[in-house]
């Protein structure tokens, strides 16, 4: 699965690939079809600010969504969790977007960076998760929930007799992106220093 990045500011929006909305309004740019691939913005919580205010949203419904995770405004349908996943769905057409803050902490201050920065650091952080998944025998189509996914693939490799330990697995995962696994901890960022300057595009 391709992973693609996404970033939406003041100062623009644009994926990893370059694209931008041109003439398309931002909920239309970000429907368009992108097959067997994963989209993950840079900071989901920034981001829809600037895709809600587009839209008009009102107070009224900003708390439905925010209360409820689901708002339909014809002919689009959003489903939101904060700093999880983004849906958003219009007859057809359908998109799914995680969160790449949820995995690495980056400094408040790198939302100065350009938004294509921005959005190359999605697709690396989505590309590091998605290979060491990948790596378990994991095949993800979004990065919502390592967690869950993990989890499942544990139960699947026990009924195949691998002989992998589980342990082997966790401290695979721990070297290699730094965050923990079990206790349902991947949201939490481990702060080692050698993660520093890594995403850079």
């Amino acid at each position: 699965m391709k992973v693609l990045g996404y970033h939406i500011s003041d100062r623009g929006t644009v994926n990893s690939d370059g694209e931008v909305p041109n003439s398309l309004s931002l909920v239309e740019y970000l429907l368009q079809p992108k097959d067997s691939t994963i989209r993950v913005f840079y900071d989901l919580s920034y981001s829809i600010g600037f895709l809600l205010t587009s839209l008009k949203f009102t107070t009224k419904e900003l708390k439905v969504l925010r209360e409820e995770t689901k708002f339909r405004l014809p002919p689009y349908h959003f489903r939101y969790v904060p700093e999880k996943f983004l849906s958003i769905k219009r007859a057809t057409a359908f998109s799914y977007f995680s969160n790449a803050s949820q995995y690495l902490k980056y400094p408040i201050s790198d939302l100065s960076l350009t938004p294509l920065t921005l959005a190359n650091r999605a697709k690396n952080t989505g590309e590091l998760v998605r290979n060491i998944l990948n790596g378990l025998g994991i095949e993800v189509v979004s990065l919502t929930s390592p967690a869950r996914a993990y989890e499942k693939s544990q139960v699947n490799l026990l009924f195949k007799e691998m002989q992998k330990s589980a342990d082997e697995v966790r401290k695979n995962i721990i070297d290699s992106i730094g965050l923990e696994v079990f206790g349902r901890t991947w949201e939490n960022i481990c702060e080692r220093g050698s993660l520093n300057g890594t995403y850079e595009a």
